[in-house]
């Protein structure tokens, strides 16, 4: 009985996407990457489906990170912020999709709190004013040639 109540109370962190979208694009376009934004989201609706099923009530839940800002991915077309622009744009797409999902299951699961975390927007906050936090502006890592690089871009886009 102890083991039901532990997982009903307990606070399930779901952290989403980022390995998903950045992987996919090691081995595909970015425009079908897009395409498999809907499966990925459905794979998480199951498992947040399943969990609840099972008795789980407290969800918070992240959307993916600025992944054209990861340090592994920097070279291409960046933005003002020296990060990659299509590699956010679908983080972005990931994201809105994402959040939408998270709007739907609380309707559904009217027991439960879902709590949904921009965690691309606290990212790239922390990335575009990273002076204001005390950080290494990526700029001058780049200069100093110590931010590797990542040849991937979909340049059809």
């Amino acid at each position: 009985m102890n083991e039901c109540k532990g997982f009903r109370s307990a606070l399930y962190t779901i952290d989403t996407g980022q390995n998903d979208l950045a992987e996919s694009f090691f081995y595909l376009p970015q425009a079908q990457v897009i395409q498999r934004i809907p499966s990925f989201i459905a794979e998480i609706k199951a498992a947040i489906l399943s969990l609840h099923q099972h008795g789980g009530k407290y969800f918070w839940v992240h959307n993916t990170g600025p992944l054209g800002c990861l340090p592994q991915k920097l070279a291409g077309n960046v933005d003002n912020h020296d990060c990659l622009k299509f590699l956010n744009d679908a983080a972005k797409a990931f994201n809105k999709q994402f959040h939408t999902l998270c709007e739907e299951l609380r309707s559904q699961m009217r027991r439960a709190i879902i709590a949904y975390v921009d965690i691309y927007a606290i990212k790239y906050d922390l990335i575009a004013n990273s002076a204001k936090y005390g950080s290494i502006p990526i700029s001058i890592l780049r200069a100093a040639n110590r931010v590797p690089t990542f040849a991937a871009e979909d340049q059809s886009s």
